[in-house]
């Protein structure tokens, strides 16, 4: 009888391990497969097909995070997540990175718990509709990963030139951030515009061309040697070049204003571009204003190109609009920042970004660029 037993169990458990290994089986061919590559390329699957666990295996496999940090399981009562994460951001980071994940995919959280302590975030909601679904994301102090889901952020100060002698214009130029400085080519006098370029230079700082171009309204100075003129032909836009490049050693590219004459004028554009392509310049636009065609002729002719309607003028109407674009930043997306050169942008600059930015991940313009393509 005591055999008989002893068999009895030993069945039972092998019933059991035989069932568990199929559940093992069904969950591993459930799982999203990607190949990462040792090589810095990513082959991005197709999103069509993926059930919702698999959407959120996705979005962090992209990010940089090892599949090993990331465990599932499913049955069909209970869907459950855990995902061990990174302290090189804080829980609130993550907290939104996983809200925009959720939100992009047309899934809605049901209930959101933060657990302050030991640093985890709880998400409850549905998936196939009918089932309950936990994800835990928990930051892990001292977990190696490649994991980068900060969003990026790009500042230009916009159209420096003859403002040397003020105390402000030393300290941005000496701010700790990657900050791109735009200089006027023709703003007298020369010393102070140098000046500001020496000191950019010194100070690691990347240098753009504030180009002037004529207005919709109004006239453009004619005695500037460097500016755009609608209508001009292909010679006389080679010696503006020749021009900016007498000026500056070695700008990073040239930043336009949408709102001008040239630039809703293809064939100036066209003939502008032309000569631009094969210098190795960047091209930057802030877009409010007319008509342009900078991006499909800067395709064209193989220059990077890059647009923002994020501009500022003054920093009280950047104060009004921070907390959005922190918000954007923070949820991953990229912000390129036009900031108009005076006192009251560089005080906020040292007393609010200086200080609040640990989740900011800053680039220069050659960065946000490359990042963007």
């Amino acid at each position: 009888m005591k055999k008989l037993l002893f068999v009895l169990i030993f069945i039972l458990i092998a019933i059991n391990f035989y069932l568990f290994f199929i559940d093992g089986k069904g969950k591993s061919s459930s799982q999203i497969t990607i190949q990462l590559a040792d090589s810095a390329e990513t082959i991005e699957p197709e999103k069509s097909g993926l059930d919702e666990f698999q959407l959120i295996d996705l979005a962090f496999l992209q990010k940089g995070l090892d599949k090993k940090n990331m465990y599932s399981k499913r049955t069909d009562s209970l869907w459950f997540k855990y995902i061990k994460l990174p302290d090189s951001c804080s829980l609130s980071r993550y907290n939104l990175f996983f809200q925009k994940i959720m939100t992009d995919n047309g899934l809605t959280i049901d209930k959101a718990s933060e657990f302050e302590m030991s640093k985890k975030m709880v998400y409850n909601f549905m998936v196939q509709d009918t089932i309950p679904a936990v994800v835990e994301l928990r930051v892990t102090p001292g977990l190696e990963s490649d994991l980068n889901i900060n969003g990026s952020l790009c500042i230009i100060i916009y159209c420096m030139g003859n403002e040397w002698g003020k105390p402000w214009v030393r300290d941005i130029l000496a701010l700790p951030l990657p900050v791109v400085i735009s200089i006027l080519p023709n703003n007298p006098p020369a010393w102070a515009r140098d000046t500001i370029i020496k000191e950019a230079a010194k100070n690691n700082k990347d240098i753009l061309v504030s180009l002037p171009m004529e207005p919709e309204a109004g006239n453009i100075d004619k005695e500037n040697p460097v500016k755009l003129v609608k209508g001009m032909n292909y010679l006389s836009i080679d010696i503006v070049f020749d021009k900016i490049f007498e000026v500056f050693n070695a700008p990073k590219g040239i930043i336009n204003y949408k709102g001008s004459k040239v630039i809703s004028d293809y064939q100036t554009m066209d003939q502008f571009f032309k000569k631009m392509s094969g210098t190795g310049l960047n091209y930057i636009e802030i877009e409010p204003g007319s008509d342009s065609y900078s991006a499909l002729l800067c395709e064209e002719y193989k220059i990077p190109f890059i647009s923002t309607r994020e501009h500022f003028s003054e920093a009280k109407d950047l104060k009004e609009n921070f907390d959005r674009i922190s918000a954007e930043i923070l949820s991953g997306n990229d912000i390129l920042l036009v900031l108009n050169a005076n006192e009251g942008m560089y005080s906020f600059l040292k007393d609010e970004l200086t200080v609040n930015s640990r989740d900011i991940n800053f680039l220069t313009i050659d960065q946000f660029i490359k990042q963007k393509k």
